[in-house]
């Protein structure tokens, strides 16, 4: 690499080598004039610099370059001392003079720095009107920065090129084990200030020579390229020797006679360095090797030998008039035409893809014959569309394509029936259902099917084929239908109907109340009314309710709950001369119930008979009477009364006694003698009614 590559920033050496190519180093971001570095090499301090623009170089050039070094300690106060004037005379580029006579006339790299220095230089024309040719303007700059860069390059190959330049200077004086500070002045000149750089060399390890960076081939067609890491490279060597083994690594030779040097793309900032070889031929192996050279003139070491050899990269001619015909179900069969059969041709492989930029799969793994022009894929996928491609394939693995052919395909398999078919509806009619999603993948989509009774047609519900899995429907509710069923199909690509799924039925929730059963017989005795009915004519009855209120009132009460299936009821509970009325109520499934039944009236009553006494006694007294007691449940006593009878020897019952309602017992204390005694009690009313007589045992009753 050149002086300015080892010695500056890359973005320098980037700004170059757009110079070199014909960019304006004005447009380069502004940088310093001049850079410097020095190296320890034991018996001395070697120290380069250079000017980083042409401006900069022509300024040096005649005010000429002054070197200064100061020694350096970090744990002083003051870490500079001891200032020394290295150069007495600034440094200057050598005369034309001083170049033949130190150099001879067979040495092309001084031939080449003397003409840099002093040869004719392109100059600018005043064109009419005083004003300047942009163009021959652009030529200056151009041919100013190119010598430079040649400059720079040819110093960097020559030491003593660079010290003719003015560019290179060795410090013998600088005494080992120390801290130096270099500082390289350009005087002040005309409009321009003086430049000031530096840098710091220590003497306390003399400098080892670099090794070279490991070297990567690449083989190609009859060629090889070499690369290696720039960013890395660059700290190290400005330009490079490639050198190259054709007997198996025992001896090698520079392919380059001149140092090689790469300004790379993208204006350099790439990160790995590349040169190319031209090999005799391929399959050759061949080993390789690079050695690197510093902008001091060094060499490296060889890199580590690297061995490639050259691959045929040509590939066949391309397979002509590929076609492409179904012949039955989803075998297609593909021909194409080769006209010309390569020595090296291996074989054909067949590809199918999905659409015309692939990606194309192959049908088998073996190469089919040179001499095949044509094959059958039996599996083509008869829902999607195919493409088909030949490649031509080489014994070195170059391919080759062709265009691709689109066959039609005839779907007549219908896809399967789905399955899964699931849903529910809520309050307000909405339907919500699901299903499976069909396997095959040519499944355009999916109709959605409804009918009120699943014995009888149904009809679409969907207006086009749907992809989703899930459908949406709405319903009324007020219906006397309580299901409806739903079955979906689905269609393929080819407009292909499968086979229906299964019938969903769906329970629509239940919003109508049943209707009320119907009162068809009304039995009325004394103590009971007996009612009959026709059940409600709802299906979805779960129970029955029946209901009672006394005539005129305005509330219901509830008798009792019977099932579905019960038609009469008798209630028991009844009171003489009341007037009563019956009603009905059906509840369904969901708990809805109807409205009352029309009511049914019914008036209980009075037979005139009454509740007779519970068991009566009789007993006599120690103080010889006869007593009667006896039980009468009956809450409201004080309208009762009770009518005693007595039989004396048989002489037959005779009204004895009428006595209150609210008593219970009766002593007999006017006996008219000895004899057999037998009572009887009857329960009266205040309103008429009577009880049957209740008769007591015989007792005997005897005078003591």
């Amino acid at each position: 690499m050149r002086m300015y590559r080892s010695l500056f920033r890359p973005g320098l050496f980037c700004c170059l080598l757009l110079a070199l190519a014909g960019q304006k180093a004005h447009a380069q971001q502004k940088r310093k004039e001049y850079m410097i570095m020095g190296r320890y090499f034991g018996r001395a301090v070697v120290l380069r610099w250079a000017p980083a623009t042409s401006q900069a170089w022509e300024r040096a050039n005649a005010a000429g370059y002054r070197l200064y070094r100061f020694d350096f300690n970090e744990t002083e106060k003051n870490p500079l001392s001891n200032l020394t004037t290295l150069n007495a005379v600034p440094f200057k580029p050598f005369t034309l003079d001083q170049w033949k006579e130190r150099f001879g006339p067979a040495d092309t790299a001084a031939a080449i720095a003397a003409e840099l220095l002093y040869g004719k230089k392109f100059e600018t024309a005043v064109k009419r009107q005083g004003q300047l040719s942009w163009g021959d303007a652009y030529t200056q700059a151009m041919d100013r920065d190119n010598r430079l860069g040649y400059a720079l390059m040819n110093a960097d190959m020559h030491p003593k090129i660079a010290a003719g330049m003015g560019w290179r200077w060795e410090d013998s004086t600088a005494a080992p084990g120390r801290e130096y500070v270099y500082m390289l002045i350009i005087p002040a000149s005309g409009t321009h200030a003086a430049d000031t750089v530096s840098t710091m060399v220590s003497s306390r390890e003399a400098y080892k020579r670099p090794d070279m960076l490991p070297v990567a081939a690449m083989p190609w067609d009859r060629t090889v390229t070499l690369y290696w890491n720039k960013r890395m490279a660059a700290q190290l060597f400005g330009s490079y020797f490639i050198e190259r083994s054709d007997d198996g690594g025992q001896h090698f030779h520079r392919l380059n006679k001149l140092p090689y040097f790469s300004n790379g793309k993208n204006g350099g900032k790439e990160d790995w360095i590349q040169y190319t070889d031209s090999i005799p031929r391929n399959y050759m192996i061949y080993y390789y090797r690079v050695v690197g050279l510093t902008a001091f003139g060094e060499t490296s070491l060889p890199s580590s030998p690297v061995k490639a050899s050259g691959l045929d990269k040509t590939a066949p001619g391309s397979p002509l008039n590929v076609r492409a015909e179904n012949i039955g179900g989803s075998q297609v069969r593909i021909s194409w035409q080769k006209p010309v059969l390569e020595k090296d041709l291996a074989g054909y492989l067949v590809g199918r893809g999905h659409s015309a930029e692939g990606p194309f799969f192959p049908l088998d793994t073996v190469l089919l014959s040179p001499e095949r022009q044509n094959t059958i894929d039996p599996s083509a996928v008869a829902w999607d569309e195919n493409f088909y491609i030949v490649a031509a394939i080489d014994t070195a693995g170059n391919t080759v394509r062709s265009l691709p052919a689109y066959v039609i395909m005839k779907d007549t398999i219908p896809p399967a029936a789905p399955v899964g078919l699931r849903g529910k509806i809520d309050s307000n009619g909405r339907v919500q259902l699901r299903w499976l999603a069909n396997k095959e993948p040519d499944v355009e989509g999916y109709n959605v099917y409804v009918s009120n009774n699943a014995a009888q047609a149904f009809y679409a519900i969907t207006p086009k084929h749907i992809r989703d899995t899930s459908f949406a429907d709405s319903i009324t509710l007020k219906s006397l239908t309580r299901q409806v069923y739903y079955r979906v199909c689905a269609f393929d690509r080819a407009g292909n109907p499968g086979s229906y799924s299964d019938i969903l039925t769906l329970t629509r929730p239940d919003i109508v109340p049943p209707v009320p059963p119907v009162f068809n017989r009304l039995l009325i005795t004394d103590s009971s009314v007996t009612v009959q009915w026709a059940p409600s004519s709802s299906e979805d009855v779960a129970w029955q309710t029946i209901w009672r209120r006394e005539k005129n009132a305005a509330a219901w009460t509830r008798l009792d709950s019977l099932s579905k299936d019960k038609f009469i009821f008798i209630d028991r509970g009844v009171e003489r001369l009341k007037v009563y009325q019956y009603s009905l109520r059906a509840i369904d499934s969901s708990g809805l119930s109807s409205e009352f039944a029309f009511p049914l009236e019914a008036r209980i009553y009075d037979n005139g008979r009454r509740k007779e006494i519970d068991e009566l006694k009789v007993n006599i007294t120690p103080d010889r009477q006869i007593r009667l007691f006896w039980t009468y449940n009956l809450p409201d006593r004080l309208h009762v009364r009770f009518i005693i009878y007595r039989n004396y020897n048989d002489g037959g019952l005779e009204m004895y006694k009428n006595i209150p309602g609210e008593q219970s017992v009766f002593t007999d204390n006017r006996l008219p003698g000895p004899g057999n005694y037998q009572y009887a009690v009857k329960v009266v009313t205040d309103d008429g009614g009577a009880s049957r007589l209740a008769m007591s045992g015989t007792v005997h009753y005897e005078n003591k």
